[in-house]
């Protein structure tokens, strides 16, 4: 598992 915490938290967007 190599899950960048950067681009994880650019993923997870408040866009509702």
């Amino acid at each position: 598992n190599g899950t960048n915490p950067l681009l994880l938290l650019q993923r997870t967007r408040p866009e509702a």
